[in-house]
């Protein structure tokens, strides 16, 4: 930074421009004896016959998004369906207590 712009700044602005200290000295790590790599071969008469063990559980069917999607559109249709049937048998206009006058004498006004 050159001296100029250094004299220009305010000294909580130049602290950030400070060098760090050095990283302290860490030796290199040690080397462990790892052991010698071996096979498995010694332990295959532990291991069981295949016709012993029992047969795996069938994998459980996962349902895809698509299916899905499609199985919760299907759900509320029909009970979309089945709300409006109930509503049009309990609709009875000449009951409703709201529904006042001849509806063929009303007369509708706009601007």
């Amino acid at each position: 930074m050159s001296s100029a712009v250094a004299q220009a700044l305010p000294p909580s602005i130049l602290a950030l421009f400070a060098p760090r200290p050095p990283p302290p000295f860490k030796p290199a790590p040690e080397k462990r004896k790892m052991p010698r790599y071996g096979t498995v071969a010694h332990l295959v008469s532990e291991f069981e016959e295949p016709s012993a063990t029992p047969a795996p559980k069938p994998a459980a069917v996962v349902e895809s998004k698509e299916a899905r999607r499609a199985r919760k559109a299907e759900k509320r249709k029909a009970k979309g369906e089945a709300d409006l049937e109930a509503k049009v048998e309990a609709y009875d206009p000449n009951e409703d207590s709201k529904i006042k006058g001849d509806p063929y004498k009303t007369l509708f006004c706009s601007d």
